[in-house]
């Protein structure tokens, strides 16, 4: 019988050739049961179980019979007695990378597949055990495998590089701290000196994404340092702090407080009125309150003639108007709990800011805020939980992602 190398090819579907150039002649047949299970990110897929009908003898070449693109490479293919193992690399739609091996004896195989998608790993098991039963299959007698050309590595820095969001700079921050094969598959890498990286700290250092930074670090401020901790970990539990060491802003208490006064000032220019009362409501609010009085008209105060103060005037006009602080803060979303004086963080809080619809770090309110349309970005009353939801969203779709390429790449085996 052939060597069983073809057999693992069947479990990345784009190393396939098309079914189309095979023979379709049906000739005599053996049965075989594929079992398969994924793991990937704290994730799983429950095993599954099918059949195929492959002839006689030619069962891997049975197996690769399944059509998908030749956007897959194999390399460091090695074979000794009924042991195969190989590295793979895979682009476009479905790209990771990984290492897969498989062992025959008689009539089972069964082997395992680690691999890498977008920073996420993902862990393969199957096995195949030979039927006693006939069956007509297709004639493969045809079949050559395919010869694909070497591909580069996906760039894995610039991929993380494309999910920048401000709500996800936590856990992106974290991704691009890994370490990974460089363009050229000679070296591993990290993203710091890549141009992903770079976007992520000019991500940073903008109003939207300290407040998510921030927001996370308040939240996670009980959680301890692990032995052993490495960057990537730290990011996740302090991101504020390790962005602002990764980006090279300083090392230092007073670095944190340096950038929180230019987001600060960052914010006035824009006119995010929101994050200026959650960050420096001690020194904005008199300011701002006499804005209001001058810019904001109408019975509620909500009307603004200036574009620049409808977001103002909408969500803190009224008031602002009647200098009711405690009322300013809560629709800003700050509460005693959050109080830091030494920071300047919603100083004079008195509630607990439930039911806010002002916003952090998001649009300054254009004539949408003042006809009472919800801006879209974060909202402060619930920072600290949204930080910790979008995390757990963003693990998880990174899982479901590599659950799906797994499933793709595993076609082979489960038939047709």
């Amino acid at each position: 019988m052939k060597s069983n190398s073809i057999v693992i090819l069947s479990a990345i579907v784009c190393l396939l050739p098309s079914a189309a150039a095979l023979a379709q002649q049906k000739v005599p047949g053996e049965s075989w049961r594929h079992t398969v299970s994924i793991e990937a990110a704290g994730f799983s897929m429950p095993a599954r179980t099918t059949e195929m009908c492959a002839p006689v003898g030619k069962a891997e070449e049975a197996m690769s019979r399944q059509q998908g693109p030749s956007e897959c490479a194999v390399s460091n293919m090695k074979q000794a007695g009924n042991k195969v193992s190989y590295d793979f690399r895979c682009t476009g739609k479905s790209a990771m990378d990984g290492h897969f091996e498989s062992e025959r004896n008689g009539d089972t195989m069964r082997g395992t597949m680690t691999g890498n998608a977008e920073g996420t790993s993902m862990k393969m098991k199957f096995e195949a055990t030979r039927l006693p039963k006939a069956c007509e299959a297709l004639d493969y007698s045809n079949y050559k495998p395919p010869v694909v050309a070497a591909a580069p590595l996906m760039d894995t820095c610039q991929a993380i590089g494309e999910k920048i969001d401000p709500n996800s700079l936590p856990s992106v921050g974290s991704a691009l701290l890994g370490q990974y094969p460089s363009a050229d598959g000679k070296s591993i890498t990290g993203c710091k000196q890549h141009a992903a990286f770079q976007k992520y700290c000019s991500a940073v250092q903008t109003p939207a994404g300290y407040a998510s930074l921030e927001s996370q670090q308040w939240t996670f401020r009980d959680q301890k340092a692990t032995p052993n901790e490495n960057e990537q970990a730290r990011m996740m539990r302090a991101p504020l702090t390790e962005s602002i060491r990764a980006c090279g802003l300083g090392t230092d208490a007073a670095a944190g407080l340096a950038l929180q006064k230019r987001m600060v000032d960052a914010a006035k220019k824009d006119g995010k009125w929101g994050f200026l009362l959650y960050y420096a409501a001690a020194q904005e609010y008199p300011v701002m309150k006499e804005t209001a009085k001058k810019e904001c008209s109408g019975r509620s105060f909500t009307n603004a003639a200036n574009k620049q103060y409808a977001g103002l005037c909408a969500n803190y006009g009224a008031a602002l108007a009647r200098d009711d602080r405690p009322g300013v803060l809560e629709a800003a979303g700050c509460s005693q709990e959050r109080e830091d004086a030494t920071r300047g963080i919603c100083v004079g809080a008195k509630s607990t800011g439930s039911g806010s619809m002002a916003k952090v770090g998001g649009a300054s309110g254009t004539a949408a805020s003042a006809a009472g349309t919800a801006d879209p970005a974060l909202t402060p009353a619930s920072a600290e939980e949204a930080a910790e939801e979008a995390a757990k969203k963003t693990a998880a779709e990174k899982g479901n992602n590599a659950l799906d390429k797994g499933k793709k790449a595993l076609k082979g085996l489960f038939g047709r």
